[in-house]
């Protein structure tokens, strides 16, 4: 019997279990995932980034299936193998999207069903965020004819960002907006986020309700960071993050998942 059998610790990927300063993972984090591993432990990541833009997933250091899309898609990289897809409908999906882009014509949307992805009014910034995830994708301008379920949608909205939050949260019911004050704008089912997803997987897994932990650091990760037993959010992560963890470790350069494991190891 190991220290850690039967929990599970779910981190954020991009600025947390990597650097933010260097986007490399520390090896910090590894190293302590090993130790972790070895008295039981299962570990895997929670990241806002879809099926086609996660090429991180390592054996060395995961050991749990992977949650993509805020959790909206589960895949299991060892079974090659979805282990749930509770994306965007669409009889939802595709009326919001219409919707969206006849009120902000200037408004570039990526939408993301499984295997490839389609834009609705490319910009510059859509197409090097897509191609920087070497994600393959093609321009539509139909939101009916892009197969659903999507895992979520992706907007644009440099310069508008806050009015397209709110024309979304006055029109939209589902899907929902993640808050955000940044120029990209994430849309996601409304039933759905990275609690959802994480609770499903800690329970797909046979964790208990209190043997499972989050490490995040920005306004996604938030209801996970609030719903975990223990949560973690890095010094240098969002105040919206920290705010909402149990306890802030150290900077993500210096190994956020480090710092969780360190922490866990002296309270259980």
């Amino acid at each position: 019997m190991g220290k850690f059998d039967g929990f599970l610790i779910l981190s954020d990927f991009d600025a947390t279990f990597t650097s933010a300063k260097t986007g490399n993972i520390p090896r910090k984090n590894i190293d302590a995932l090993k130790y972790f591993e070895s008295e039981g432990g299962l570990f895997s990541i929670c990241t806002g980034r879809t099926f086609l833009g996660f090429h991180k997933y390592s054996p060395e250091y995961i050991n749990a299936p992977v949650l993509l899309a805020n959790g909206a898609l589960c895949y299991d990289y060892m079974k090659k193998e979805r282990v749930f897809f509770l994306g965007i409908r669409e009889e939802n999906g595709a009326s919001a999207v219409k919707k969206i882009a006849d009120e902000f014509p200037k408004a570039s949307i990526e939408l993301y069903p499984l295997n490839k992805s389609f834009v609705i009014h490319p910009s510059e910034k859509t197409a090097a965020h897509l191609d920087g995830q070497s994600i393959p994708w093609e321009e539509t301008d139909d939101p009916y004819k892009v197969e659903t379920p999507w895992q979520k949608i992706m907007i644009d909205a440099t310069g508008f960002s806050m009015e397209l939050q709110k024309f979304c949260s006055e029109n939209f019911d589902d899907p929902v907006v993640i808050p955000t004050k940044g120029d990209f704008v994430e849309i996601i089912r409304k039933d759905m986020g990275k609690h959802v997803g994480a609770k499903a997987l800690a329970e797909k897994l046979g964790c208990l309700s209190d043997r499972w932990c989050a490490c995040g650091d920005g306004y996604n990760d938030v209801t996970m960071l609030e719903s975990a037993p223990y949560s973690f959010c890095p010094a240098d992560g969002s105040d919206e993050a920290k705010k909402s963890a149990k306890k802030t470790v150290c900077p993500s350069s210096e190994g956020t998942v480090f710092g969780a494991v360190q922490y866990l190891d002296n309270i259980l």
